[in-house]
């Protein structure tokens, strides 16, 4: 193709199949994402960001170019496109918590790209009965209201938390576990869940009723780091598989925890240098 010119596929995603473009279109679609995005339906937006995180997961391309595709969000105001990003960062951003130079750089990256968007929607929902608290809204304001709050405030609700997940009868058995589920998969949660099932996984790993083993597979799932695999064989080795059940959630975490520690030897280091790149562009 000519100067800058490119080919767009399955314009406006009519087509239930995903598109792998050479390197050369495909850099020339990121030019035009980032010039004037409008030229490129939405709906052809998000399946070029979908696209490239699934290729990338696939390790049909790289990490870098699927991180490529979000540095035009900055301009985004069509919620389909964000969506598609949201779902493809999910993974990448829970692994590079573990490491706290690459939290930082996401954490920076992602405020720097949804800053216009951000004060571009505002937070009004003018008529809402009573004004509450959309659905959509609560989780993030409740938990960034705990997070960002006093030590007390924390302390307050965390004790009401464990005092209804334990001992009220108000709460299914089944939403206990998914409570203990949430607690390990939070950043500070996940250190103390470990250290608990660490030192009580033959004795008293999880109030009655919880699924310890699904606790257990939440609290590993994003083990990454070479200290989190050293902790997870210290585990292994003090708790040997008791019956084939045991065993087979044993190798299922073990493999979740090598994808997780390949994933960072492939990856972390070149979207740490291409944050760093992104940010001071």
């Amino acid at each position: 193709m000519p100067g800058n010119e490119w080919t767009l596929v399955n314009v406006a995603t009519f087509g239930l199949y995903r598109i792998e473009y050479d390197a050369v279109n495909f850099n020339r679609l990121l030019e035009q994402l980032q010039q004037d995005h409008s030229r490129i339906p939405s709906e052809s937006r998000q399946s070029i960001i979908a696209d490239a995180f699934n290729f990338a997961r696939s390790g049909r391309s790289s990490e870098v170019s699927a991180f490529e595709t979000t540095r035009y969000l900055k301009n985004e105001r069509e919620p389909l496109p964000w969506f598609r990003a949201e779902e493809g960062l999910v993974y990448p951003s829970r692994i590079m918590a573990r490491f706290n130079d690459s939290r930082i750089l996401f954490k920076t990256y992602i405020r720097h790209i949804v800053a216009d968007t951000y004060d571009y929607l505002g937070w009004s929902n003018e008529g809402h009965v009573l004004r509450r608290i959309d659905v959509d809204h609560r989780y993030t304001v409740y938990c960034t209201a705990i997070r960002e709050g006093t030590q007390d405030d924390w302390q307050a609700v965390f004790d009401r938390y464990l005092q209804l997940l334990i001992h009220s009868v108000e709460i299914p058995e089944e939403e206990k576990t998914v409570a203990m589920e949430t607690l390990a998969r939070s950043p500070y949660g996940r250190s103390v869940m470990w250290a608990h099932l660490y030192a009580n996984w033959r004795s008293n790993p999880a109030p009655e009723g919880v699924d310890h083993h699904a606790v257990f597979m939440a609290t590993i799932e994003d083990f990454a780091s070479n200290e989190d695999e050293l902790q997870f064989e210290a585990f292994l080795a003090k708790y040997p598989a008791e019956d084939d059940e045991e065993a087979e959630m044993f190798a299922k975490a073990a493999a979740t925890v090598e994808k997780n520690h390949h994933w960072v030897s492939n990856n972390l280091d070149s979207l740490n240098d291409w944050l760093l790149e992104a940010l001071n562009r």
